[in-house]
């Protein structure tokens, strides 16, 4: 007699929670008959969510000890694995796939726009890298057309076929040449002694 009170309790109480119980076609304190979608696994007489192909979307799902539960993939999370986790977005609508987001997209020279989740892009959607001048490639870590690296990890103009800067330094702009003199020299092309030097044959010395 306890036991049908403790089984009659326990069915209301799954009922309550959204459980779904079914006894025995005698109602005699036999093996539970769960409905379709429901399982008893754990045998405790309540007949729970049981895993179906789609119930975890992208994740597995596991039943076995009775109680439903998913386990996502790297980019989803959720008791269902509905949700995107941290750093990824659905980037085109709703009903697309998370992928990382800018959050885990390196830009090395250059900003990081969400195009088609934040923010509207003229470009395809996803993590897109705005380069700054002088920088290309899809993680803005390459040199645009035009500029070479300085061998320290920075994109420079070419230097000069030719320098005219006399003892200065000559760099290749898209404008022309520009030389980069030595604080003894000044002028354009470094041709005259600044202030404070003057010339003692070929080369400009302390006053």
């Amino acid at each position: 007699m306890r036991a049908r009170l403790a089984l009659a309790l326990a069915t209301i109480l799954a009922l309550l929670s959204g459980a779904i119980a079914s006894c025995d076609a005698e109602g005699d304190g036999g093996p539970v008959v769960c409905a379709a979608g429901t399982q008893d696994h754990d045998g405790d007489g309540i007949c729970l969510a049981a895993c179906s192909p789609d119930v975890c979307g992208p994740g597995a799902c596991d039943d076995a000890d009775g109680t439903l539960r998913c386990d996502c993939e790297t980019a989803y999370t959720g008791p269902r694995c509905q949700q995107c986790s941290v750093g990824y977005l659905r980037f085109g609508g709703a009903d697309k796939a998370c992928t990382p987001s800018c959050a885990l997209t390196a830009c090395v020279h250059g900003e990081c726009l969400d195009c088609g989740a934040t923010i509207g892009c003229s470009g395809e959607d996803g993590p897109t890298c705005v380069c700054e001048a002088w920088y290309a490639g899809a993680a803005c870590d390459e040199c645009a057309p035009g500029f070479v690296d300085d061998g320290k990890g920075a994109c420079v103009f070419p230097p000069c076929d030719e320098n005219p800067c006399g003892p200065g330094e000559c760099t290749q702009t898209e404008t022309g040449k520009v030389c980069t003199c030595p604080p003894a020299y000044a002028g354009a092309y470094c041709e005259v002694c600044n202030v404070g030097y003057h010339a003692d044959g070929d080369v400009c010395v302390p006053d």
